[in-house]
């Protein structure tokens, strides 16, 4: 018998003003820290790593695995400085994460 093992129920998800996709939601001002950055990455098809499972384009990549290893990626300068900045409260200054439509 196969068994789901992961899942993550979502809204359908936008970065703000991108794309209408027909769900009444109240408009977010992300602030703080997304829980989502502190455990995890994503590794998207061509190898790039990306901060957030919905930038399924990659345009918050952070590095590739096919030129860096992930336990670099993952400890590296960029991550932390996203995540110094949402620390900061500064999480409006970072490309996709400012226009977030999650809390």
């Amino acid at each position: 018998m196969k068994r789901v093992t992961n899942y993550m129920p979502r809204f359908p998800h936008t970065w703000i003003g991108r794309k209408n996709v027909g769900v009444e939601r109240k408009p977010v001002q992300p602030t703080g820290l997304c829980s989502f950055i502190l455990i995890q990455s994503v590794v998207l098809y061509d190898g790039s790593v990306t901060l957030c499972c919905n930038d399924l384009n990659g345009r918050g990549a952070m590095g590739n695995i096919h030129e860096t290893s992930l336990y670099e990626i993952f400890r590296g300068e960029k991550r932390a400085r996203a995540i110094a900045a949402m620390r900061e409260d500064r999480r409006r200054d970072l490309r996709l994460c400012g226009m977030c439509e999650m809390e």
